[in-house]
């Protein structure tokens, strides 16, 4: 893993704390942000940037139906 992508990485991490402490713990179960499978840098920070705008607005992020979620396969 870069450097860069290990940054990007962190910086995601730490919004995505500040975005379960406003909204709650269960509160990114069933939202996808990224592909957890191929991710690269400028992915990981556009995922980090929609924390950032959610966060500011005060809205979560819609989170997928329960149901159909557990069917997506990654």
């Amino acid at each position: 893993m870069s450097k860069e992508e290990n940054e990007a990485r962190d910086a995601f991490e730490m919004v995505q704390d500040e975005y379960i402490q406003k909204f709650g713990e269960d509160s990114l179960d069933t939202v996808i942000l990224m592909n957890p499978l191929t991710s690269d840098v400028k992915e990981i920070q556009e995922a980090a940037k929609r924390l950032r705008s959610a966060i500011k607005s005060g809205k979560p992020l819609p989170q997928a139906n329960r149901e159909i979620f557990e069917h997506i396969e990654f």
